[in-house]
């Protein structure tokens, strides 16, 4: 392979190394987060921005791993969803499970809630 092309997809690697860095370890790395029962969310990061944003059904939540997918508002329709992880020891016991019953139970504004019952008539 020629200098320059290998050259040049060194300088991609770099680049795609270093930006993946900066998410997950750098001065964007979200600081303050408000998750609502209608699953919105506002995010400020270390930098002191602040971002709202609606959290997407591709969240996951579990037991001992919670992943908050969402979406900012304003992004463009090419950008990925950014995604928050939390692990059981990230948050305290009774802050983790207020997150999860807000991501399982939780419904968009004007979204009807799912009937409380198991689906059999009484009568």
């Amino acid at each position: 392979m020629p200098l320059i092309a290998t050259l040049g997809c060194a300088l991609i690697v770099i680049v795609v190394l270093m930006s993946s860095l900066w998410q997950c370890a750098g001065l964007g790395v979200p600081a303050v987060l408000h998750v609502g029962i209608d699953r919105r969310l506002g995010v400020t990061d270390r930098l002191g921005r602040s971002h709202d944003g609606a959290i997407l059904d591709a969240s996951y939540v579990g037991a001992m791993l919670t992943t908050l997918v969402w979406r900012a508002d304003g992004d463009r329709w090419w950008r990925p969803a950014r995604t928050i992880l939390f692990l059981t020891d990230s948050l305290s016991p009774d802050e983790f499970r207020r997150l999860r019953v807000v991501l399982r139970y939780g419904r968009p504004a004007g979204e009807a809630a799912e009937p409380a019952t198991s689906g059999n008539d009484a009568g």
